[in-house]
């Protein structure tokens, strides 16, 4: 039960990760530009930091750019491809988007840009023609049943540019980024991602990064930190750079080498992050009032839309839509006829499939399983609602949707005594999810029993 760092899989099971590699180090011994284009949720924050802290390391000339949620929209986008070519980077390395991106990559190759994809969103068929694709959902992919996030995959990348450099950089010290995007993102808590977060957590509360150390202060974190930790009070915080600003502090955070800087950066985080909390309170009751004033008829999926509505805290309503009504839930948020939301699910119907059936209504979408992102304008909305509708009516299971509780254990209380009590938190971190967005899906439930 115990993870060991013996136990991760070679990164080179990752398709293409030798095509990227030799591209990444060529960069390197050439003194090459390279930018990392990152998304603005966690994973893409950690995964954009990740490669930019090591790279640097590595001696390399690294920039980054984060799109912003209002303006750049979801993913790679032809406007962000425009904004990073005025850098001339000779080498983009997408964290967190891109597997979609045909035209945008095509876009980057045509300015002169090579293009490596770290993205573990699920294909829409062909891959984009990037130089290398790191996708775990690949079909030809060793990965593909372990299912890293973004940052997992990028730390892939840096493991085998390491094996390639004169100087090998100790790699453990970039775990606490690929624990903090592996809980944050939802991804499965089993093999390759449990040892990283394991013993990425031991980094975390290593505090050894200033950027994080300042994180865990205002978060009112002190010694050792779980990923309950991470789900509910360091995830949010990043997150809210991202939902209601600019999401490249979050990065800028990471990176910080001065303690003083990073404290007033995670003291901007901590602050927004009462904003969001506040912002998300009053689209949450709304959302509820528009959905409750339909007497009760609820219909197969949720998909709301508001003029007025802050597309950053979209996915917290909709997993909270999901939660209340137990239905998919879509919302958008409109602004001058442009909008922007986020999708969440529960289980039996993979809501990134189901925004990839409806692209012809949207400008931009894309996600997995669990979560989607989508733009859409507002003349194309009740098209779109339309075609989500019928996508959930067609996936509605038999009885209808019902919202599962797994219960791995009924035991008695009398047995778990303080011993027991120690091997349970041994056999953290525990659980497919921890949602910062919702209720955690691992909880201890004791029922009383009659001895």
């Amino acid at each position: 039960m115990a993870p060991r760092l013996a136990d991760l899989r070679r990164p080179d099971e990752q398709k293409d990760l030798g095509v990227a590699v030799e591209r990444v180090v060529q960069a390197l011994d050439r003194d090459e530009s390279i930018l990392v284009y990152g998304d603005y949720d966690v994973d893409g924050q950690c995964g954009t930091a990740l490669l930019v802290d090591f790279l640097r390391r590595a001696g390399g000339r690294v920039d980054y750019f984060v799109p912003d949620r209002m303006t750049d929209g979801y993913g790679l986008s032809e406007g962000g491809i425009r904004t990073v070519a005025g850098r001339s980077p000779d080498l983009l390395i997408t964290v967190d988007c891109g597997i979609s991106s045909h035209d945008e990559v095509s876009l980057a190759k045509s300015l002169g840009m090579d293009v490596v994809i770290c993205d573990h969103h699920p294909p829409d068929g062909a891959l984009p023609a990037a130089d290398a694709v790191l996708n775990p959902h690949r079909q030809d992919c060793g990965f593909a049943d372990r299912l890293p996030c973004a940052t997992g995959v990028a730390f892939n990348l840096i493991c085998g540019v390491r094996a390639q450099l004169p100087e090998r950089l100790h790699l453990k010290r970039f775990m606490d980024l690929v624990a903090l995007a592996t809980v944050a993102d939802v991804v499965p808590l089993v093999d390759h991602n449990r040892v990283l977060v394991a013993h990425g957590l031991e980094v975390v509360s290593g505090r050894g990064r200033p950027g994080l150390a300042a994180l865990c202060e205002v978060s009112g974190l002190q010694g050792r930190v779980t990923g309950m930790d991470v789900a509910f009070k360091l995830a949010p915080r990043l997150n809210a750079a991202g939902r209601l600003g600019d999401a490249g502090r979050g990065v800028e955070l990471m990176l910080a080498a001065d303690p003083d800087q990073a404290r007033r950066l995670a003291r901007e985080l901590d602050e927004e992050n009462d904003a969001r909390r506040r912002l998300t309170a009053q689209v949450m009751d709304e959302a509820v009032a528009e959905v409750d004033g339909r007497g009760g008829e609820v219909g197969p999926a949720l998909v709301l839309g508001r003029e007025g509505w802050h597309p950053g805290v979209a996915g917290i309503v909709a997993a909270r839509l999901v939660e209340r009504y137990g239905r998919p839930a879509v919302v958008v948020g409109f602004e001058d006829g442009d909008g922007k939301g986020s999708a969440r699910t529960l289980g039996g119907f993979d809501v990134g499939a189901a925004m990839r059936a409806c692209g012809q209504h949207l400008e931009a979408g894309g996600g997995h399983a669990a979560a989607a992102g989508l733009s859409v304008r507002e003349e194309a909305f009740e098209a779109f609602r339309a075609a989500f509708l019928a996508e959930a009516e067609a996936a509605t299971p038999e009885g209808g949707y019902v919202l599962d509780l797994d219960v791995d254990v009924d035991a008695r209380l009398a047995p778990w005594t303080a011993a027991w009590r120690t091997t349970w938190r041994g056999w953290a971190p525990l659980a497919r999810e921890m949602s910062s967005q919702s209720s955690p899906v691992a909880e201890s439930w004791w029922r009383k029993c009659e001895s």
